[in-house]
């Protein structure tokens, strides 16, 4: 479950931009 974590955050911060 450690892969999820990451690709929320690389999906959250790319919304953001």
């Amino acid at each position: 479950m450690k892969p999820v974590l990451y690709r929320i955050e690389t999906y959250v911060v790319p919304e953001t931009e």
